[in-house]
């Protein structure tokens, strides 16, 4: 075997080596990024049941406002109106005291 057989030889060995590295840290590579990727899935997953309970929760208290809401229209609707028709006789006696006809006005000016 001559120096170039053994350099040939030991290039060889080097070259598979290396690609022997390379390998393993690609593989160590694709390991990291599953285990991110599983990570990233549970994330997901975490989200997903955030956004259910919040959509349930959204959806109590949208039920309890309108419930809200409708009382105090309810009770618009059936105390102050009816109050409110009640009493609007009141409003015509306050126009009447202070509005002067414009037949009276003319009439008592001719008068004097």
């Amino acid at each position: 075997m001559s120096v170039d057989d053994f350099s040939k030889l030991l290039l060889v060995i080097v070259f598979s080596i290396s690609i022997l590295g390379l390998t393993y840290q690609c593989m160590r590579l694709l390991g990291g990024l599953a285990d991110s990727i599983k990570d990233l899935r549970q994330v997901l997953q975490a989200f997903g049941d955030l956004s259910d309970r919040f959509v349930e929760d959204y959806g109590f208290i949208s039920r309890r406002l309108k419930n809200t809401v409708d009382s105090i229209s309810n009770f618009a609707n059936n105390i102050i109106d009816p109050l409110s028709s009640m009493f609007g006789f009141v409003k015509n006696f306050s126009k009447n005291k202070t509005k002067k006809e414009p037949s009276e006005t003319t009439e008592s000016e001719v008068e004097i």
